[in-house]
């Protein structure tokens, strides 16, 4: 199973999606924002081949705004 297609499985099919990054030396995270499953794949295949602790959020947003609850569209499976 490729990577966007893990993607497909578990995120929903509409909204906004968000990969995280983890900096480390901060104990923050970065956050990407997508409206396409190809580039939030791209983007956590390139954090790991950095070597950084990266995250996908298991719902989609209405806007990049934030993470919140408020701001969820759709939750994943």
């Amino acid at each position: 199973m490729t990577t966007v297609e893990w993607l497909d499985h578990i995120l929903p099919s509409d909204g906004i999606y968000c990969v995280a990054q983890l900096d480390g030396a901060a104990g923050k995270l970065k956050h990407y924002w997508y409206t396409d499953k190809q580039q939030a794949a791209d983007k956590l295949l390139e954090l790991d081949a950095a070597g950084y602790n990266s995250y996908i959020a298991q719902a989609s947003f209405k806007s990049s705004e934030s993470r919140k609850a408020d701001n969820a569209l759709l939750a994943g499976r």
